[in-house]
């Protein structure tokens, strides 16, 4: 699994380049990934998930990490291209009430760019 960072209008998008389970050692990837970056590119953040079929409770955690450093930092996390069932554990767990969630990376980096 690869992930691509990229910056659009002063949000940094990462997107996960094939399907993938959101889970164990792809969670430390990103979290890695997203620790290595300089604190203006941690501030806000899109993260899309459209290849994405599965999210546990290691992927969660890292989303959680994500989105308080992004908010010490007077950010914010978006999660973008969720599909049904990552959809439905966001909601379960009621990550989807602190963490916006969009349809796709443009509408999160357009929300985003306001917010700023």
């Amino acid at each position: 699994m690869e992930l691509q960072r990229s910056q659009q209008n002063g949000v940094t998008v990462i997107r996960v380049n094939q399907e993938s389970r959101f889970e164990g050692w792809f969670a430390q990837k990103l979290q890695s990934l997203y620790q290595s970056l300089p604190e203006a590119e941690r501030r806000y953040l899109t993260i899309d998930l459209t290849g994405t079929n599965y999210i546990d409770s290691s992927g969660l955690s890292v989303l959680i990490e994500m989105l308080h450093t992004a908010v010490s930092l007077g950010g914010c996390l978006a999660i973008a291209g969720l599909n049904e069932s990552t959809r439905q554990i966001l909601h379960m767990t009621r990550l989807d009430r602190v963490i916006p969630v969009f349809l796709d990376v443009d509408s999160a980096v357009r929300e985003l760019t306001q917010a700023a």
